[in-house]
């Protein structure tokens, strides 16, 4: 009986530090996000800087989805009460992932091919040769 009820004690205190480094690694990916809006898609530098961003955000958020994707995690999800908020951040981690890792880097790499001096706008449409 002891050995059981310290399993469940050992793993709450391992799901309780592994909540908190979630925590932590998604509020610094959301704060690193923030500077995405003021790119200047015509600025080297500033394409430099957001792909160094993409990568900041790809690690933060690679670590948040090492954490919610084991299988204490997923056994946390089936909990009653509060499984529902388990699988909901673990969703949004899975999401964020997507994004960060398979999105945003092959975004960022098409930009260096995008010759914008070929596109205008004149009376409200877009001309490209």
């Amino acid at each position: 009986m002891a050995v059981i009820l310290s399993a469940i004690i050992l793993l709450g205190v391992y799901f309780a530090v592994s909540a908190a480094v979630v925590a932590k690694e998604v509020k610094t990916a959301a704060e690193s996000v923030s500077s995405l809006s003021g790119v200047n898609l015509t600025d080297e530098w500033s394409i430099a800087n957001l792909d160094s961003t993409v990568r900041n955000l790809d690690r933060h958020v690679g670590i948040a989805y090492a954490n919610t994707s084991n299988p204490v995690w997923r056994m946390m999800s089936g909990m009653p009460q509060y499984g529902g908020n388990v699988a909901a951040i673990r969703t949004a981690v899975d999401a964020l992932h997507d994004l960060s890792h398979d999105a945003l880097p092959l975004m960022v790499d098409a930009m260096g091919d995008v010759d914008l001096t070929r596109f205008s706008v004149e009376e409200s449409t877009r001309q490209s040769p």
